[in-house]
């Protein structure tokens, strides 16, 4: 799927290492999980596989926006189960974890 995403600047280091924790965790419970490198991001959007040549084109003029610096306080880390289908992505949060020190 084509996908649209907003990276993560300021901060990044520490998102990988919770995401290089879990993946540590995951291996030591043999749970299998997707190896492809970890990449810190936000999703905005995914581009339909159909879309044609003028849909492209209109999409990615639409996103020519300024993007201001985001700050965002997380409370709570979720572990989604990510299937792609026919219909699109499915998600189903399989576990939820408060932040430590939040609250």
């Amino acid at each position: 799927p084509r996908i649209l995403w907003l990276g993560v600047g300021e901060g990044r280091e520490p998102l990988l290492a919770l995401g290089e924790a879990v993946r540590r965790s995951l291996r030591e419970r043999a749970v299998a999980f997707d190896e492809k490198p970890l990449q810190a991001h936000v999703t905005l959007a995914r581009v339909r596989e159909d879309a044609d040549r003028d849909e492209v084109r209109t999409i990615a003029q639409a996103l020519r926006v300024p993007v201001e610096p985001l700050v965002v306080d997380v409370r709570e880390v979720v572990a989604f189960e990510s299937v792609i289908g026919r219909d699109g992505p499915r998600y189903t949060a399989r576990h939820a974890a408060l932040v430590a020190g939040v609250g």
